[in-house]
């Protein structure tokens, strides 16, 4: 290779580092509360619809 020519590929100065342990829980206990606050709303919607309906229902009095 000559003087003049360019190399494919340059080094870049800047370098990512990697997050460290704290970074890491904090993420995966967000992703978790996440995770489960999505699948709480998406299972008890459903069946809160349901309970929506029966609730029309007459009831009868405990002191009849």
């Amino acid at each position: 290779m000559s003087v003049t020519e360019r190399p494919l590929y340059k080094k870049s100065s800047f370098q990512v580092s990697a997050p460290s342990e704290h970074v890491l829980l904090v993420i995966v206990a967000v992703a978790f509360l996440i995770f489960h606050i999505t699948v709480g709303v998406v299972l008890i919607k459903p069946s809160g619809g349901v309970a929506a309906v029966t609730q029309d229902e007459p009831r009868s009095s405990p002191y009849d």
